[in-house]
């Protein structure tokens, strides 16, 4: 098919085929069975007679030869007959051998003679008069001009439809990937056969009916989609940059294709045959090439959480550092992977295999939360927790996605998506603490300002990070110093009492029979207080006030604030020690497991009447569980308490390097005969024997919830909820103190007995998290022992160290006196110790002022 589109056009290749036989001569070669006029031999005028004569005479043993003559030629098929004689050359002649019979016998058989006739002189081979076909054929520079010469002489135009038909009819089937030298022939013929107006107009169809993958948009096809859901898109492999000063102007796809020395014809040929055909290089394909491949949101973050050991573990199996490696560009969702062409497969097929363990769970937000977390808040959370946190389109729910390991076997395991659950829970859910605000300043007082807090952001919980926090203190200088001032506090919101000293080694005796016959294990009827006094840094959240309202704004604010521990000089720490005659008998060291229990919430009986999502919980007890460490094992149960209340009484100290919480804590204890028949009991026993307690690697994976019996009485007698936070001055704690003066000296608060209120209601809690306490506790005086603390509290809780100070109970001995001593005195002396400890400026900096 020959035509024309405005300048010269082209020609189909069937078409091109039949102009060059037509160009090309016929040879023909003359043969002795094809060739009915042969040669006529040159006349021998010295053998004339000889050959004559031999005619007329047959010879004896010549074979028969068969005569054609030329009339039977026509009707009768030409055969050539085998000439058996043996011919001999001898210059010019040729000779013929033959044999003669003698007469006479020789060694008794008859005798013959080898004979050597004449046949004719040795003809000259005769070279073909045609030319060779190499010298007929035109080249394709020629052929291409002689097409365009007869083109323009028919002046027939060419479609677009024939142009593009032609030039598919080059593209190559089945093999995409070519040698280096086919590559460059298909690219030659390519230049030859088309003009540059049709190249540009079949990428410009190309570009519009195909969408091909490219460096900034990567796409791919239907069947790599069905096989990799996940993949979003990915760029063909292209091998790198050889620095030899090629031009990059075209794409992505022709690196190492395009150079500079081209011109533009050639690199149009490239780019038809990289973008539309997909054609490459076999040479190439062996070096280090790079490819980009596009994931889902989902996906992708899941791969990047932590410390991406999913992509840690496929670079170590498939790659080979430093040269081949994956790198992702988050803000895309893309990994650039550098490697070879071979290995790209095999990267989406270990990827795909990763991606399928995926797993997905949802739960409603109401149970966490009243309000809806922000995206800062869910992407926190998917960070600690290594998930994907995201809110159902109904805003509802909230959908928790991870990849789940292989070594997690037992689904009552808490898996991460309880893990954000409970993080949610503790963070935004009800607290059970309260809170009392008091100062050692005036109100009016002016001097004091926030300082912003640099240093406290580890030791916080997960949300608390999240903020901007400050202190309340006052600018010192250096002739001031620190003021040893009394602690503003006449009577604390709960009784006051000190804690025994081996309390919980005292064996029980006398233990009532429960519902557990097998397990003598009871709840105690002896509601205990525990006072703890820490000390550090109270932390409000940041803002901008005026000097002369900060502290009352402060004071009558209801916004929740922080406590950040602060741990003392170990230098100073370490001359506390000295000072004890034996250390040994009197310094205790402690390594233990404490594991919270929070009642599980349940939805609103109607949620349509509760339009802020607030949920049911039971009024049931905290739970708290001790496990006793040793050589990072579990040796036993410590023990199990039912925390009724918790308040703090904050004491802001902006004049000291410290400020003091006071904690207290209202609970009872399960008693058992010993701690072997405690964690016998079957709650305790089911719980653990689930668990998967690996303390040496920090590795801690438990159930999710676990039943425990309560008594009746613990549910009933949980308090209302008070508010969360309340404020005090100096002079409404003196006002205050008097009248419950003697409430404070109750050592514990015995309930009476009343009928039910000892029966057991099982309710199931959810575990809340967990914390890792190694302790070493001394005394520091004859009433009160000081504990340093260091405590490890997992994703949620942070890593902290801190020193507390609890007023102890001395036991009788023969040099004391027997009689109790009041607690109102135990209280007094108590707060004169922490007194004394915050204006210790040594002990806080390391410092000696007389240095």
């Amino acid at each position: 098919m020959i035509g024309r589109v405005g300048k010269p056009g082209t020609v189909c290749l069937s078409c091109r085929l039949q102009l060059i036989r037509q160009l090309t001569p016929v040879r023909r070669f003359a043969s002795d069975s094809t060739t009915s006029n042969p040669a006529p031999e040159e006349p021998n005028d010295n053998n004339d007679d000889k050959e004559s004569s031999r005619k007329d005479a047959p010879q004896k043993d010549a074979p028969l030869r068969t005569v054609i003559t030329q009339n039977e030629s026509r009707n009768t098929p030409l055969m050539k007959r085998l000439d058996f004689r043996r011919k001999h050359k001898a210059g010019h002649l040729v000779l013929e051998e033959s044999a003669a019979r003698l007469e006479t016998d020789m060694l008794g058989k008859p005798a013959y003679a080898l004979l050597m006739r004449e046949g004719g002189k040795v003809r000259k081979r005769r070279l073909p008069t045609t030319k060779p076909m190499q010298e007929e054929v035109p080249s394709v520079s020629n052929l291409a001009a002689m097409m365009e010469d007869l083109i323009v002489s028919q002046r027939i135009p060419a479609t677009f439809e024939e142009v593009r038909e032609s030039v598919e009819s080059l593209r190559p089937l089945t093999e995409k990937t070519l040698s280096e030298k086919d590559f460059v022939k298909l690219k030659e013929l390519v230049l030859g056969s088309f003009l540059t107006s049709q190249l540009q107009e079949y990428l410009k169809w190309w570009s519009k009916s195909k969408v091909e993958p490219s460096a900034e948009k990567p796409g791919i096809d239907p069947e790599t989609h069905s096989k990799f859901p996940w993949l979003l898109g990915m760029s063909p492999w292209v091998p790198l940059l050889n620095h030899n000063g090629a031009v990059n102007r075209a794409g992505h796809l022709l690196q190492n294709y395009v150079t500079g020395t081209m011109t533009p014809k050639e690199k149009l040929a490239i780019r038809l045959m990289r973008e539309c055909w997909g054609l490459s290089i076999a040479e190439l394909e062996s070096q280090l090439g790079e490819t980009r491949i596009k994931l889902r949101d989902e996906e992708f973050a899941l791969l990047m959480r932590g410390s991406q050991r999913f992509m840690r573990n496929i670079g170590k199996m498939w790659l080979e550092p430093p040269m081949e490696r994956i790198e992702a560009i988050q803000d895309d969702q893309i990994f650039q992977l550098f490697s070879k062409k071979t290995k790209v497969e095999l990267f989406l097929r270990e990827l795909d295999q990763t991606l399928k363990n995926v797993r997905s769970k949802a739960f409603p937000l109401r149970l966490v939360s009243p309000e809806q977390p922000d995206d800062a808040t869910l992407e926190e959370l998917g960070r600690l927790t290594n998930t994907h946190v995201t809110r159902s389109p109904t805003q509802r729910k909230l959908n928790v996605m991870w990849i789940e390991a292989k070594s997690r076997v037992h689904e009552l395991l808490e898996d991460p998506s309880h893990i954000v659950f409970r993080l949610l829970l503790t963070a935004s859910g009800p607290q059970p603490a309260t809170e009392t605000l008091v100062s050692t300043v005036p109100p009016d007082n002016s001097s004091g300002r926030l300082l912003v807090d640099t240093t406290s952001r580890d030791k916080l919980g997960w949300k608390d990070r999240m903020m901007k926090w400050a202190r309340y203190a006052f600018p010192l200088t250096v002739e001031e110093g620190y003021k040893n001032e009394d602690l503003p506090i006449e009577k604390f919101a709960l009784p006051f009492e000190p804690s025994h000293p081996k309390m919980l080694d005292v064996k029980r005796e006398v233990v009532e029979p429960t519902v557990y016959p097998e397990h003598p294990v009871t709840w105690s009827n002896t509601t205990r207080t525990s006072t703890v006094a820490h000390f550090g840094h109270l932390l409000h959240p940041h803002q901008l006030a005026e000097p002369e309202s900060l502290l009352p704004t402060l004071l009558s604010s209801t916004q929740r604030r922080v406590f950040s521990p602060v741990a003392p000089s170990a230098i100073r720490l370490a001359e506390l020690e000295e000072t004890i005659a034996d250390p040994s008998s009197f310094i205790t060291n402690k390594f233990t497991l404490l594991l919270r229990f929070w009642p599980s919430p349940s939805p609103s009986p109607n949620p349509a009447t509760t339009p802020t999502g607030r949920t049911d919980t039971p009024p049931a007890p905290v739970i708290e569980l001790r496990l006793d460490i040793s050589d990072d094992e579990v040796r036993g149960v410590h023990s199990l308490r039912a925390v009724r209340r918790v308040h703090h009484t904050d004491v802001l100290l902006p004049a000291s390097p410290v400020d003091v919480r006071f904690t207290q804590t209202q609970y009872e204890t399960l008693q058992a005969p010993d701690r072997e028949a405690l964690a016998l009991w079957p709650p305790i026993s089911d719980f653990l024997n689930h668990a998967r307690l690996d303390i040496a690697k920090g590795k801690v994976e438990v159930c999710k919830r676990q039943k425990f019996p309560v008594p009746h009485r613990l549910i009933a007698a949980q308090p209302p909820p008070p508010p969360t936070t309340t404020t005090a001055s100096p002079s409404t704690s003196t006002s205050t103190s008097t009248s419950t003066a003697t409430s404070s000296s109750v050592p514990a608060e015995t309930t009476p007995p009343v009928e039910g209120e000892n029966e057991f209601t099982s309710i199931q809690y959810e575990f809340v998290g967990l914390e890792l306490h190694r302790s070493a506790s001394l005394p520091y005086d004859e009433h009160h022992r000081l504990t340093y603390t260091s405590i490890e509290a997992g994703q949620g809780g942070g890593r902290r160290a801190e020193l507390t100070l609890e007023p102890v109970e001395t036991l009788p001995n023969a040099s004391t006196s027997s009689e109790p001593v009041n607690n109102n005195i135990l209280q007094k002396t108590f707060l004169d110790a922490c007194s004394s400890l915050v204006a210790n400026e040594t002990l806080w900096s390391g410092y000696d002022n007389e240095q």
